[in-house]
């Protein structure tokens, strides 16, 4: 669980690349698992009570408060939907119990998809 802290940390001071990387592998037994769906429910209360969407300068100031300037998002254009956040946390949960139904092929927030892609899921 240490591990999955640091990894969720480097991203959000900016020491690790815009992207998130979660190996769900090393959470390896039932009190890990139980306890890495409650730190996503939680997160999914907090996030939901932010309204309907993260604006555009909630975003930039989140950016601004990063670390390593070379990892900071240049601008955001577009505001995040909650519910999209709230979705992917939801197909984090499904992971961990195993019941993920969906082949993979790439993961987008709504508004940010890239039509030309069809193995792209809009969440």
């Amino acid at each position: 669980m240490q591990e999955v802290y640091m990894d969720f940390d480097l991203n959000r001071t900016g020491e690790s690349l815009d992207f998130v990387n979660i190996l769900f592998d090393e959470i390896i037994d039932n009190s890990d698992k139980a306890t890495m769906i409650s730190v996503l429910d939680q997160t999914k209360t907090l996030i939901q009570s932010l309204g309907s969407e993260i604006s555009v300068l909630q975003l930039n100031q989140f950016e601004d408060n990063k670390i390593v300037p070379e990892y900071k998002y240049s601008s955001w254009t577009n505001p995040v939907q909650t519910t999209s956040l709230v979705n992917l946390l939801n197909l984090f949960i499904d992971l961990l119990n195993g019941t993920y139904q969906h082949i993979f092929g790439n993961v987008t927030f709504m508004g940010y998809q890239n039509f030309s892609n069809p193995n792209e899921k809009v969440i």
